[in-house]
């Protein structure tokens, strides 16, 4: 699992991440964070499904069909960025990926 701060040493181990996975690892991200929620969303997993879906561009009422597609390693560090920018200075995510 990736730390909030820091990218894997193994870049196979991103490279095999599909959307579900990256969805997955930063719900629990934000939830190991203590986040609060409530700008959109209401809990980890809805803000971190928004976060993946809004920066690689999938359409949210068809993302089942995307669930498992590998996700690039530049898609997961710039994700990962926005991530770390949530948890360490709290900003919500709609501010992060300029939607509010």
């Amino acid at each position: 699992m990736l730390d909030c701060d820091t990218r894997a040493a193994d870049d196979q181990e991103l490279i095999s991440m599909t959307v579900i996975q990256l969805i997955s690892l930063i719900s629990t991200q934000f939830t190991n964070a203590g986040l609060v929620f409530g700008h959109g969303a209401d809990n980890a997993e809805d803000e971190a499904f928004y976060l993946v879906t809004v920066v690689l561009n999938i359409p949210h009422d068809e993302a089942e069909a995307y669930f498992g597609d590998t996700v690039s390693v530049e898609d997961i560090a710039r994700i990962q960025e926005l991530v770390s920018r949530r948890i360490k200075d709290r900003t919500p995510i709609a501010y992060l990926v300029n939607k509010a």
